[in-house]
């Protein structure tokens, strides 16, 4: 009788703390969305650097060579309004002692770098091989990028609320519950995708490149975005 009563006393405990649960308790899941497209230009960011005790020299030497460079991009179709300046440094170079003190002051550093943004996807190889043989010796990236990701923004963002709620689902029904309204939804952003080209590579892919440089060099156009959620649901037990 006593083993009787325990266990329908323990069967009660267990009914009241699964309602407890299911009153007012809730489940949070975050999901991501990602949608393929394919870029329309492109931006490289190059420049000229230069070291000299001659400041005037050294700016001279900069300014005529990154304006041989634009000319020749200007030359391939690149307009003055997808060319950017970046930077325009000016510092002196400082080498370092056996005790790792400051020792005599060594040349200046002039640097100026640009951005431009190539319309002609075809040309990009070309383009970068212009500005190298023009004698451009800075090179920080090259980027694929699209002008307009609205609509599969709006893809991804859909595609990451229904992520999070095949999410909630799987989660709910693993604990013997179902979902119920939804309390709140969040939209943590978005992020593209582009592939950078730093100077190590471009140094690898030009030894590996049959022509010593880019114009025959296949470049990866595709691109993603990428959208993140995260949804509140009502936590339901299965009988309602």
């Amino acid at each position: 009788m006593k083993k009787w009563i325990a266990l329908v006393s323990i069967a009660l405990i267990l009914m009241m703390g699964l309602s407890a649960l299911a009153e007012g308790a809730t489940i949070s899941a975050h999901g991501v969305g990602t949608v393929g497209m394919t870029a329309d230009h492109a931006v490289i960011t190059f420049g000229v650097r230069r070291s000299s005790t001659d400041i005037a020299e050294a700016q001279s030497y900069v300014n005529e060579t990154l304006s041989r460079a634009l000319d020749r991009l200007r030359e391939k179709g690149v307009t003055d309004e997808d060319i950017c300046t970046r930077d325009i440094r000016i510092s002196e170079d400082y080498s370092y002692s056996a005790d790792g003190m400051f020792d005599q002051k060594q040349p200046y550093i002039v640097e100026n770098n640009v951005s431009v943004t190539i319309r002609d996807i075809d040309s990009v190889g070309d383009c970068m091989d212009a500005v190298f043989a023009a004698g451009v010796n800075s090179f920080t990236e090259l980027r694929f990028a699209a002008s307009d990701t609205k609509n599969e923004s709006r893809r991804a963002m859909a595609l990451a609320v229904e992520d999070a709620r095949t999410r909630a689902e799987v989660l709910a029904g693993a604990a013997g519950m179902k979902l119920g309204a939804v309390l709140s939804i969040t939209d943590s952003g978005e992020s593209g995708y582009y592939y950078p080209m730093s100077n190590g590579l471009y140094e690898k892919m030009e030894a590996e490149s049959d022509a010593g440089g880019f114009a025959n060099v296949v470049f990866n156009t595709d691109l993603q975005v990428s959208a993140t959620a995260t949804l509140v649901y009502e936590l339901l037990p299965m009988d309602e």
